[in-house]
């Protein structure tokens, strides 16, 4: 199910993705989209994997008296849309011609359309060689609030049960880490 479409590339791992508030033309909900999810992304090059960490309603208010109203569209797409709402996606890794990366070597663009994964979907994002893999644990967990991390690690646990012993493990030491 399509999550929202790619408006902002912050950085090579950070995007922002314009989700719908109600269910339409194939689009989930935004409120169905929890944090943890993961998503793919299709791009030119291939899919970029992420994970939903947060949600944003945002109006750069401070800058509104100094843009005509035409500038204020182009300048701050959130003024006219109220009706959105935009999900922050933690870029993990990417899937280029079957092969599985969890390191990026490339990002979405501007208008790249994000779907939530399938459980079998995640499932082999994480056992490229038939091997559970959380390689992106480390640096992605440093930048997010244990408690994203958490519900990371649950929606993991979700698609590859024979990993819960290990995944409870590190979800107990996350949560330590708070």
């Amino acid at each position: 199910m399509k999550v929202g479409t790619v408006i902002q590339v912050r950085s090579f791992s950070e995007y922002l993705v314009k989700a719908p508030l109600e269910e339409c033309d194939g689009y989930v909900a935004a409120s169905s989209v929890p944090v943890g999810t993961y998503v793919s992304i299709k791009s030119a090059q291939g899919s970029i994997i992420g994970i939903v960490t947060g949600v944003q309603h945002d109006i750069k208010e401070e800058y509104l008296p100094f843009l005509s109203e035409e500038k204020r569209e182009v300048f701050i797409p959130y003024v006219n849309d109220y009706r959105s709402s935009y999900l922050i996606i933690k870029g993990i890794g990417n899937v280029q011609d079957g092969k599985v990366f969890q390191s990026l070597s490339f990002a979405p663009v501007v208008n790249d359309v994000a779907e939530m994964m399938s459980r079998d979907s995640v499932r082999a994002f994480h056992m490229p060689n038939g091997k559970p893999s959380f390689s992106y644990y480390r640096k992605l967990s440093s930048g997010l609030d244990p408690a994203i991390m958490s519900a990371i690690i649950d929606r993991l646990a979700e698609a590859i049960p024979e990993s819960r012993p290990m995944l409870a493990a590190l979800k107990k030491y996350t949560e330590r880490q708070a």
